[in-house]
This record gives C-alpha cells, sequence and structure tokens, in this order.
C-alpha cells in the first residue's frame, strides 16, 4: 500500500483499463450458475467480446 501512495506502483485496475479476470470452478455446474447470477447482479461482470469466446458458448 505505501507504494501505491508513494506513487511507486498502481493499482491493477489502472493497468488494465479497469479490468482483471479470475477463474472460477466448482464441482457442479449448477453451483457455477448461481454464482455468475450473483455476480452479474451486482454488475461484476464484463461481457466478452467475440475474440474472448470459447466454441462452446
Amino acid at each position: 500500500m505505501n507504494n501505491i501512495q508513494t506513487g511507486k506502483s498502481t493499482p491493477l485496475m489502472n493497468v488494465t483499463s479497469g479490468y482483471h479476470f479470475h477463474h472460477v470452478c466448482a464441482e457442479q455446474a449448477e453451483i457455477l450458475d448461481e454464482i455468475e447470477e450473483a455476480l452479474r447482479k451486482k454488475h461484476y461482470l464484463a461481457e466478452l467480446l467475440p475474440y474472448e469466446m470459447s466454441d462452446d458458448e
């Protein structure tokens, strides 16, 4: 935190234009669906760009 406060470092959001990514895994697809819905309700999810989509989406 000291490096950020003194200007020696910047928050990740500044380096990545406000976006960063996490991989989420669960033992069941239903759990992933619940997680996705909760994150969507909080507006934490960005829409995927065409080049980011996998073949099964």
